[in-house]
Formats: C-alpha cells, sequence, structure tokens
C-alpha cells in the first residue's frame, strides 16, 4: 500500500477516533452551499452548487470554478481513501438498513435555491460515491494499530522488521568475528611468547652444555702437561714411575674421547 497523504492521513485518523461513520458526514464540512445528488437508477451522481442569482457574474462563476476542482478533488481522495482501508481490511462498509434508497440528496445548500448542477466526469469515483454514500463505516482494531504506528502498512512494517533484524544480526555477526579474530590474535602471540622462551631455554641449555665440556677439556689438558712435564723431569732409568705415568696418560686419552 503507497504512503498516505497528510489529507489521508487526517481523514484516516477521523475515522479510527469515530467521529465520522460515513462518507455523508465525512463530507459534509466541506459542502457549505453544496448539494450532492445521487440516483443508482439513473446511476447519475452530481454537484449542486448553491448561486446568488442568475445569470451568474463573472466573479462568481471564476469563485464556482475554484469551489468545483477543489470539492471534486476532495470527494475523490474521500472515496478512493475509503476503497483501499476497505480493501486492506482496515475498515468495513455496511448497509445498515434493508432499504436501500435509490434517490438521495445531502449537504448544506438549499433545496429551492437557484443553483448550477456539476456531473462527475470520472464514472468510477461516482460509482464508488453511489455505493458507499448509504453505507456505514466499521473501524476494525488493525486500523487503530496502523494509524498508532505512523500509517505504516502491514507490509511495509514486516518489511522493516526483517531489515531491523536482519541489521542486527549483522552486527552479532560483525562482533563476533571481531572476537574470533581477537582470540586467534591472542592464540597466536602465546604460541610466540612460549616459541621463544623454548628457544631461549635450549640455547641456555646448550651453551651450559658447551662450557661443561671445555672446562673439561682444559682440566683434562692441564693433566697432561703436568704428566708430560713428570716425564720429562724423570730420571730415564727410573722404570718404576714410567709405567704408571703412562697410565694416567692413557686414561686422559680415554676421557676426551668420551668428551668428544
Amino acid at each position: 500500500m503507497r504512503q498516505f497523504s497528510s489529507e489521508e492521513q487526517h481523514i484516516t485518523k477521523i475515522i479510527s477516533e469515530g467521529k465520522e461513520t460515513n462518507v455523508q458526514t465525512l463530507l459534509d464540512k466541506k459542502l457549505l452551499g453544496v448539494r450532492i445528488s445521487l440516483d443508482r437508477t439513473a446511476k447519475t451522481h452530481d454537484l449542486l452548487f448553491q448561486i446568488v442569482q442568475r445569470p451568474i457574474s463573472p466573479p462568481e462563476f471564476q469563485a464556482l470554478v475554484e469551489r468545483v476542482g477543489q470539492l471534486t478533488l476532495d470527494i475523490i481522495i474521500t472515496v478512493n481513501l475509503l476503497k483501499m482501508l476497505a480493501d486492506e481490511h482496515y475498515i468495513i462498509l455496511v448497509e445498515r438498513t434493508n432499504i436501500i434508497p435509490t434517490k438521495f440528496e445531502f449537504g448544506q445548500g438549499a433545496s429551492n435555491a437557484a443553483s448550477v448542477k456539476y456531473k462527475f466526469a470520472d464514472e468510477n469515483v461516482g460509482g464508488l460515491l453511489l455505493d458507499y454514500a448509504s453505507k456505514e463505516i466499521i473501524t476494525t482494531p488493525e486500523l487503530t494499530r496502523f494509524v498508532e504506528q505512523g500509517f505504516i502498512a502491514r507490509d511495509e512494517q514486516r518489511f522493516q522488521l526483517q531489515i531491523a533484524t536482519a541489521t542486527n544480526a549483522l552486527k552479532i555477526s560483525k562482533r563476533a568475528f571481531r572476537l574470533s579474530i581477537a582470540a586467534i590474535s591472542l592464540t597466536f602471540l602465546g604460541m610466540c611468547i612460549n616459541l621463544f622462551f623454548n628457544i631461549r631455554s635450549y640455547m641456555s641449555s646448550g651453551i651450559k652444555i658447551k662450557q661443561e665440556q671445555i672446562d673439561t677439556l682444559s682440566s683434562d689438558f692441564n693433566a697432561v702437561k703436568q704428566d708430560l712435564d713428570t716425564l720429562i723431569s724423570i730420571n730415564r732409568n727410573d722404570n718404576a714411575q714410567q709405567p704408571k705415568v703412562l697410565k694416567r696418560l692413557n686414561n686422559s686419552k680415554t676421557q676426551k674421547n668420551r668428551v668428544k
């Protein structure tokens, strides 16, 4: 359903409040000096504009032309609005009596005064006026909600609800995505920190092992040096001490092989 104009909103609000219950009362305030004559048998629908005298004066004729245009527009807006509201099930149009008059008039023009007749050019509008003129307007709770919600149709309301739901879902998805990225980043950072400490521990341990090996080799070299110095200083004829020194040298060589 299309968006309502300000005039249509005003009429719809009046109907929803129960102030006017048929076409005649909806149009009555706009019919000052005008009568609407309807004949369902002949299917005629005329506007009778009261005039001061015949022949009609030029100023009065000009005012009448303007009045015809405005009143015709008011009738078109009213009957089309009622059709739209009835089609959307916001209102129900019913005949309250079994005796439906074939001819009737309504408005605020004097029946015995001079008048100028105007016939609707649009037969569809005239037909709607003939159909609705004697019917009573019954409102539904849907009409009240329609007015309270700013004249937004049900389809539009559903569409806006779907848009709002989709927007909220998108916001939640974005938030969840950001949280996932943050969790992954923290996990990656933890892995990097853990890797750093593992490498540092491994390097520290390796350095410690190498230092211990160096200390062991240094000690063995010192022992060998001492043994060599001892051999040099021993008397070549002292056969008792030579086997002991050679045994110590062999032991030192064996320890060096183990370190390697």
